[in-house]
């Protein structure tokens, strides 16, 4: 009897350690897919973001991949002002630092890498089970 209360109890500790770092992961993958969103594009964000530089603002596309926010891609131009309106135009990052882990990653918490999806304007996380739903079931989505 002592044995199975002792296996009970640990058995609990270890689910709801695991459910608490699930939880721990999931909030700051979001906080993470936020940012990093708000560095692509402010377009699908009221109130806009605080952020003054947005990759699309100045690029006037969409990278074709994340670490187009942290390095210039070759067919893009070099940041200048624009002598029609001064504004800057071209890639003039980086746009990325990432305030969780003081790198340039695109990492979740569970230590898989975000998904990109340009067509679909969305940042996906395949979530607590490791699988990618295509947004759905525990699937963690932020448009851009």
């Amino acid at each position: 009897m002592a044995l199975i209360g002792i296996s009970l109890a640990v058995t609990s500790i270890l689910i709801g350690t695991k459910w608490l770092l699930d939880e721990r992961a999931i909030m700051s993958t979001q906080g993470k897919m936020r940012q990093l969103a708000e560095m692509i594009s402010k377009t699908n964000f009221t109130p806009a973001p605080i952020a003054l530089r947005h990759y699309e603002q100045d690029v006037g596309a969409l990278p074709s991949a994340l670490p187009d926010l942290v390095t210039k891609p070759v067919a893009v131009p070099t940041c200048s002002i624009s002598i029609i309106n001064g504004q800057l135009q071209g890639w003039c990052g980086p746009y990325w630092n990432d305030t969780y882990s003081g790198e340039n990653t695109f990492g979740d918490g569970f230590g898989r890498a975000i998904i990109y999806d340009k067509a679909g304007r969305q940042l996906r996380s395949m979530g607590v089970n490791g699988v990618d739903d295509k947004g759905a079931v525990d699937d963690i989505v932020q448009a851009f």
